[in-house]
């Protein structure tokens, strides 16, 4: 088991459920647009990010 805390954390989803369970869990958000939910749907969650492609994603990722 990886000990690593919850804030530092991040996870990738593309769905609705996916980002409401995870920040339940204070952990660090990715939405993915490309995914089961629109992005008008996933703009309404709490996601720390909304990602339009994964070139957006590795560019955020290399600054964290």
């Amino acid at each position: 088991m990886l000990k690593v805390k919850n804030s530092k954390a991040y996870m990738i989803g593309h769905t609705v459920h996916d980002i409401e369970m995870v920040k339940n869990a204070k952990i660090n958000t990715f939405a993915v647009i490309w995914g089961y939910n629109a992005k008008e749907e996933l703009k309404q969650t709490s996601a720390d990010y909304i990602i339009n492609d994964p070139g957006e994603l590795v560019k955020i990722l290399r600054g964290v």
